[in-house]
C-alpha cells in the first residue's frame, strides 16, 4: 500500500480575520480585524463510514465553507494532498478513524481595518483581500487513518457496508478499545481492493502507524506538542457589513462554485470528475500491466472526462481572477456517463501433458485486481523440461517466484517482461500422458526455449496464441521432479461498462420488492439449501422464537438494524388474544433452535396501518424493536457456544 503521509503544514491560514479567496482556495491579506473569544476545547476519537464526498469532508473535519475548492487545487496543502490520495470512486466506501485535540477561537467585535469596498474599488479589493474572511479557527493536532474499499457496483458497495455493520461498525460512532477488534475483523473479511492512508499534524517526532496499529495510535494520541491550525471556517465580507448589493455577483458565483447544500456546484462536480479520473487511472493501470490498449468507447469517454475537467478548471480560474463577474457553468457531458467498471473473463484451457506429480495453481482469480503479472520466465531442462521458474509482481505485495519441477538439467537464460511487454504465444511438445518435453515462450520483443537446446521430441505438439485483447497471467498444471502438465491462465478483456447511479436495490428496497412480488398464484422456484449463511444476503436472516403466555412460536426474521428485526406479524402477535409476545429470542445465520435460550424483552412491535386484519394475511409482517442491539460479532460468539444472546 502507498506510504502514509506525515504533515507539518496543514494550511497557510494561521489566524482569525485572514482574507480568503473562495475560488482559488487560498489565503489573502487581512481587511477586517477584531477580538477573539475562546470557543472551547475539543478532544475526540471517532470513526465514520463514508459513501460520498460530503460525508468524507465531514469525516476529515473539513468545513463546508472551504470544501468546494478542494478538488480544484493541486495539493496546495498537506490535508488536500491527503484527501486526494484516498482516490475515492463512485462506489467506494471509506472508513475513517479521526482523532483530534484542539482549541477553538471565534471572532468578536469585528471592525474594518481597511476601507470597505465600493463599486469603484471592488475588483482591486477582491484581488488583494479575497471575497471572504476567516471567522473561526481550530488549532491543535489531528490524526486521520482511512481505509478505502473499492467496489464496482451498488450491490458490491451494499455488501461492503453490510460486512462492516456485521462487525459492529455502523455509519459513525466513538472509537474505543472494543472498536479495535471490530475494525480488524471488518478489514480482514472484506475481499476488495483497498487503499490505506494516514495523516498527522500538530505533533513532533511521531511516526505514522501502519494499518494494523491505526486504531491504537488514534486512542493513545495525547495533547499536541506543536499545535497548528487544523480547521477553519470562512464567511463572505457581506456578513461583516460590506454591501450585499455590491457583493451580489460574488454571492451568486459562490453558490455556483460550492453548490446549494454542497451539491450541483462546480466544486462537487469537480469531485465527481476526480472520482471518475481515479477509476479511469485504475483501469489504465490494469491495461498497462497487461499491455492492453483498451476499447475505443472507453478511450473516447476518458478523453471527454479530461475535456470536462479542463473546462471546469478554466471556469474556476476565471472566477478566481474576477469574482465579481458572473460565471457560467460549463456543460459537463461526462457526468452522465457514470462510473467505468473494468470487465474481463478467464479463458478456459485444459493444457497439455500427463497426470503425474501434484497440481499447482500460480494465478488466483483475484490476480487482475492486484495487477499480478508475469515479470520473469526461466527454466531448467535437458532431455525434457525439468523445471519451470516464474516470477510474479503485483501492486500490493513483494515479487513471488514459483518453481515447478526438480533440479535436473541446465538452467536457461531469463526472459524479462517489462512495461509494454506481453507473451504472444506459447508452444511446445509432450509425450501423450507423460511429461512436457519442450516449451517456447515468445513475447513481443524476445523468446525463451526450455530446454535451450530443444530437448527430446515428444509425440504431441501444441501452439497457443494470445490475442491482443487477452493476457497471459501465469500457469497452472502438475509437477514432481519434472514439469508434468502445463495450462496457461489467460484473461480476456471486455469493453468497459459505465454504471450510472444505483444499479441494484438496497437491502431495504430488496425486502420490499420481495414482499410486493408475493402475489396470489405465483409459483416460486424449488427451495435451495444455503451452504454458507455468513454471506450476503443470507447473513442477516435468522430464527425468531417468541414466548407467549400459553405457548412458544418459532419463525424466521431479517435483521435490518442493530435493534430491529422484520418478521411475520403472527410470529410476535397473537391476533386471537390481541396481545404481543413479551419475550423473543433471535439467532442470526441459523434456522434451527439452539439451547439454552435466553430471551430479551421486546420494547415495541410495529405493524402497518390497516394491515393484518381478520381473515386477511396480506399484511402479515411487522418490525420488532429489541431491548438491546444485535451484532454479528456477538451473535457469532453465541452461536459457537450454542447459546442465544443474553439480556442486557
Amino acid at each position: 500500500m502507498p506510504a502514509p503521509k506525515l504533515s507539518k503544514i496543514q494550511t497557510d491560514v494561521t489566524s482569525l480575520y485572514q482574507g480568503w479567496n473562495t475560488f482559488a482556495g487560498a489565503s489573502k491579506a487581512q481587511a477586517v480585524d477584531g477580538l477573539s473569544t475562546p470557543g472551547g476545547s475539543v478532544k475526540e476519537v471517532r470513526y465514520q463510514r463514508c459513501d460520498d464526498t460530503l460525508s468524507l469532508f465531514q469525516a476529515l473535519n473539513i468545513d463546508t465553507s472551504i470544501s468546494g475548492s478542494y478538488d480544484f487545487l493541486d495539493a496546495a496543502t498537506a490535508k488536500m494532498d491527503f484527501y486526494k490520495s484516498l482516490k475515492t470512486t463512485l462506489y467506494s466506501v471509506s472508513l475513517v478513524v479521526y482523532s483530534r485535540s484542539a482549541e477553538m477561537l471565534r471572532y468578536e467585535d469585528l471592525y474594518w481595518s481597511k476601507p470597505k469596498p465600493t463599486a469603484a474599488t471592488l475588483d482591486d479589493f477582491l484581488a488583494q483581500y479575497g471575497d471572504a474572511w476567516v471567522s473561526q479557527i481550530e488549532s491543535g493536532g489531528e490524526f486521520i487513518g482511512a481505509f478505502v474499499f473499492y467496489s464496482e457496483s451498488e450491490t458490491e458497495r451494499t455488501s461492503v457496508n453490510m460486512t462492516l455493520e456485521a462487525a459492529g461498525i455502523f455509519e459513525e460512532g466513538v472509537v474505543d478499545a472494543k472498536f479495535e477488534e471490530k475494525f480488524r475483523t471488518a478489514v480482514s473479511s472484506i475481499n476488495k481492493r483497498k487503499n490505506y492512508q494516514a495523516y498527522l499534524t500538530g505533533y513532533k517526532d511521531k511516526n505514522l502507524p501502519g494499518p494494523d496499529a491505526m486504531v491504537r495510535f488514534a486512542l493513545d494520541l495525547g495533547k499536541p506538542d506543536d499545535p497548528l491550525p487544523i480547521r477553519f471556517k470562512v464567511e463572505g465580507y457581506e456578513v461583516a457589513g460590506a454591501s450585499t448589493e455590491l457583493f451580489e455577483n460574488v454571492i451568486l458565483n459562490r453558490q455556483l462554485f460550492n453548490g446549494v447544500a454542497g451539491r450541483n456546484g462546480l466544486g462537487p462536480n469537480r469531485a465527481k470528475l476526480r472520482s471518475m479520473q481515479d477509476q479511469v487511472k485504475y483501469i489504465r493501470d490494469i491495461y498497462a500491466a497487461y499491455a492492453y490498449a483498451g476499447d475505443a468507447d472507453f478511450n473516447e469517454k476518458t478523453a471527454q472526462i479530461e475535456r470536462d475537467v479542463t473546462a471546469l478548471d478554466e471556469t474556476a480560474a476565471a472566477m478566481s481572477r474576477q469574482p465579481a463577474t458572473i460565471a457560467t457553468a460549463p456543460e459537463l457531458k461526462s457526468l452522465g456517463y457514470g462510473s467505468p467498471v473494468p470487465q474481463w473473463k478467464w479463458q478456459q484451457n485444459d493444457g497439455w501433458g500427463g497426470n503425474g506429480g501434484t497440481p499447482f495453481y500460480d494465478v488466483p482469480d483475484t490476480a487482475v485486481l492486484s495487477l499480478r503479472r508475469l515479470s520473469i520466465l526461466q527454466g531448467r531442462g535437458g532431455a525434457v523440461v525439468d523445471c519451470l521458474i516464474s516470477t510474479y509482481t503485483s501492486d500490493d505485495a513483494d515479487p513471488v517466484t514459483t518453481r515447478h519441477g526438480g533440479n535436473g538439467g541446465e538452467e536457461t537464460r531469463t526472459l524479462t517482461l517489462g512495461e509494454g511487454d506481453r507473451i504472444v504465444s506459447l508452444s511446445g511438445t509432450y509425450e501423450e500422458g507423460d511429461v512436457i518435453h519442450s516449451l517456447e515462450f515468445v513475447s513481443n520483443r524476445d523468446r525463451l526455449k526450455i530446454p535451450q537446446q530443444g530437448g527430446e521430441p515428444g509425440n504431441k505438439n501444441f501452439r497457443f496464441e494470445i490475442k491482443e485483447d487477452c493476457a497471459l497471467l501465469g500457469f497452472e498444471g502438475r509437477s514432481g521432479t519434472k514439469l508434468d502438465h502445463i495450462a496457461p491462465r489467460v484473461v480476456k478483456f471486455l469493453p468497459v461498462v459505465w454504471k450510472v447511479g444505483d444499479d441494484a436495490p438496497s437491502a431495504n428496497q430488496a425486502v420490499l420488492q420481495v414482499a410486493k412480488s408475493r402475489a396470489p398464484g405465483r409459483v416460486f422456484e424449488p427451495l435451495q439449501e444455503v451452504n454458507d449463511p455468513s454471506v450476503f444476503p443470507f447473513c442477516y436472516t435468522g430464527r425468531v422464537r417468541s414466548r407467549f403466555p400459553a405457548y412458544t412460536m418459532d419463525g424466521s426474521g431479517v435483521l435490518v438494524g442493530s435493534r430491529h428485526v422484520i418478521t411475520a406479524a403472527h410470529n410476535v402477535y397473537d391476533r386471537a388474544a390481541q396481545t404481543g409476545a413479551a419475550q423473543v429470542a433471535f439467532w442470526l445465520q441459523v434456522n434451527s433452535p439452539r439451547s439454552p435460550v435466553r430471551y430479551q424483552e421486546v420494547t415495541a412491535t410495529f405493524r402497518f396501518p390497516n394491515e393484518y386484519r381478520d381473515r386477511d394475511l396480506t399484511g402479515d409482517f411487522c418490525t420488532r424493536r429489541n431491548e438491546r442491539e444485535s451484532t454479528w460479532e456477538e451473535e457469532r460468539s453465541c452461536l459457537s457456544r450454542g447459546t442465544s444472546p443474553s439480556r442486557s
